[in-house]
């Protein structure tokens, strides 16, 4: 098993020092011997370091260097992915896959979208459920999730816009 975590501090993992985000698994994976103090981040942002990380390659190696995005618009209900790593790129699920594993990405893609050179059924991934663009992963409300391909609205029932005048809504989407 693989865990990334996007912008996580070692700091904010309850087993090294945080008190108030419980963060139960991970604590019990401590507890039971599974505790990671050497870390290694290949680029200061997420997609191009998610890039060496699926790829295994140096980050001046990589299709993705930086959060370019594709058809990049204004309104953030538009949002057509990050820039998508090429064909030919051979990714850690496809090396996986070929081994005879199944694989799966829960959460963040964040190197293009379903359509594109780049869609993560295209590099080995069998089951995708999260979001392939890193913007709209930073709203509050986000405009939908991909399962698999299709689009998914989480909640159809909550506004899609934090100016929207309904109900606060605490917690993760």
């Amino acid at each position: 098993m693989l865990i990334n975590a996007d912008n996580l501090g070692w700091a904010e993992v309850g087993c090294y020092v945080q008190k108030k985000i419980k963060t139960l698994n991970l604590d019990k994976l401590a507890s039971e011997s599974q505790r990671w103090v050497y870390f290694y981040s290949s680029a200061p942002v997420c997609s191009p370091s998610r890039n060496v990380l699926l790829t295994g390659k140096h980050t001046d190696n990589c299709d993705v260097q930086d959060l370019k995005r594709v058809d990049a618009r204004e309104n953030w209900r538009d949002l057509k992915g990050d820039w998508p790593i090429r064909t030919k790129t051979y990714t850690l699920p496809e090396a996986l896959k070929k081994a005879g594993y199944t694989t799966a990405v829960f959460g963040k893609w964040g190197i293009g979208d379903f359509g594109t050179t780049s869609a993560p059924d295209k590099h080995g991934v069998d089951r995708f459920y999260g979001y392939t663009d890193q913007k709209s992963c930073h709203t509050y409300y986000p405009p939908y999730l991909r399962n698999d391909g299709k689009k998914k609205i989480p909640n159809t029932s909550l506004p899609l816009s934090p100016s929207s005048t309904a109900p606060s809504r605490r917690g993760k989407c």
